[in-house]
C-alpha cells in the first residue's frame, strides 16, 4: 500500500510490505520526491505521483527495485480528485487547465487540452430565482445558512451581519510565443482596461509555469482615478466627466523565460472592471 501527502511528511510517499496495509517494519520504506505529494494514481501497472509542479511514477514490484522516474517537470495536478483515466490517458488538473499524461513511455510526454477548468468560490447556493421588479431585473438566491441573498448589487460579500472583499483573479494561459524553446526577455505589458471607479490591483507576470527555481518579478501595482462621474450622479463644478484615465496602460517589466502567463488580483471593495486585452512586448533570446 502506498500513501502520500501525509501532513507530516509532505515531500514523500511511503509504502507497507507486501500484500498489507499497515504493516510497515517488513518490505517498507519511503521515496522522496522533492515536492509537495498532492495525488497518486495506478496508470499501467505504474504508480504515478502528482505534486504541485512535477510528475513522477514509480515502477517496480518491491522494495530491492522499486525506480523513481520524473514525467514532467513544471506541471503538477492542484486536485487530487482530478485524476482520472480517461480514453487510455490519464487526465488532471493544473494551475493552468486541465491537461494529459499521453499513455506512451515517453518521458516527458504531456500534453493540454483545449479546455480549462474553474471554481466559483463564496456562493453556496440552494435555491435561486429572479423576476422583473419596476422594470428591473433581480435575482436572489438562497442559501444553505438560511439567509436570502441579493446578487449583482454593490461591491462586497454580505452575508447575514459580515463584509468580505470580493477576492477576483485572471490569470491568461501560460504562452510560449509561438517557439518554446527560446528565452524572452520582457520588456512592457500593454493593458488595454475598463475602470468603472478607482482601481487599486497587482499584476504579476510569470515564467516558466510559475517555476520556483526560476526568479519572478515583484507585482506591479495597477491603479486608476476612475472612468468620470456619471450623469445624475457627480456634483457640477468638482465632478469629471467623460473617459478618465487613458484605457491602455504601458508598465515596464523585467525578467525572462521559454514561457509566460500574466495575473491580476484585487481584493479590494472598489467599483469592478473590466480587462480587453493586453501586449506583450519582449526581445528573443538564445534557443536551449
Amino acid at each position: 500500500m502506498w500513501y502520500g501527502g501525509m501532513s507530516d511528511s509532505t515531500h514523500s510517499v511511503i509504502f507497507s510490505g507486501s500484500y498489507t496495509e499497515d504493516d510497515f517494519d517488513t518490505g517498507a520504506g519511503e521515496i522522496k520526491v522533492g515536492d509537495v505529494v498532492t495525488g497518486l494514481k495506478v496508470f499501467r501497472d505504474e504508480l504515478f505521483i502528482f505534486c504541485q509542479r512535477k510528475i513522477y511514477k514509480v515502477t517496480g514490484t518491491s522494495s530491492s527495485n522499486f525506480a523513481l522516474a520524473e514525467v514532467a517537470k513544471n506541471v503538477g495536478t492542484i486536485a487530487h480528485h482530478s485524476i482520472q483515466e480517461v480514453s487510455g490517458d490519464l487526465l488532471f488538473l493544473s494551475a493552468d487547465g486541465i491537461r494529459t499524461v499521453a499513455g506512451t513511455e515517453r518521458i516527458g510526454d504531456v500534453e493540454q487540452l483545449g479546455y480549462e477548468y474553474a471554481d466559483i468560490k463564496g456562493l453556496k447556493v440552494s435555491c435561486c430565482d429572479s423576476d422583473y421588479i419596476s422594470n428591473t431585473e433581480t435575482v436572489v438566491s438562497g442559501g444553505y445558512d438560511g439567509y436570502i441573498y441579493k446578487q449583482e448589487s454593490g461591491n462586497v460579500w454580505t452575508r447575514a451581519s459580515t463584509t468580505d472583499a470580493l477576492d477576483s483573479t485572471y490569470r491568461s494561459p501560460d504562452m510560449t510565443m509561438g517557439d518554446p524553446g527560446i528565452r524572452k526577455s520582457m520588456e512592457r505589458i500593454n493593458l488595454n482596461w475598463k475602470p468603472e471607479g478607482e482601481v487599486s490591483a497587482s499584476l504579476y507576470l510569470q515564467y516558466n509555469y510559475n517555476d520556483i527555481e526560476t526568479p519572478q518579478p515583484s507585482l506591479i501595482s495597477l491603479t486608476s482615478s476612475g472612468s468620470g462621474a456619471y450623469y445624475g450622479t457627480g456634483k457640477f463644478g468638482t465632478a469629471a466627466y467623460g473617459q478618465g484615465d487613458l484605457p491602455i496602460t504601458r508598465k515596464s517589466v523585467e525578467g525572462s523565460g521559454f514561457a509566460v502567463a500574466v495575473k491580476i488580483t484585487d481584493t479590494s471593495t472598489n467599483l469592478p472592471w473590466s480587462i480587453r486585452g493586453f501586449q506583450l512586448e519582449f526581445v528573443p533570446g538564445g534557443r536551449r
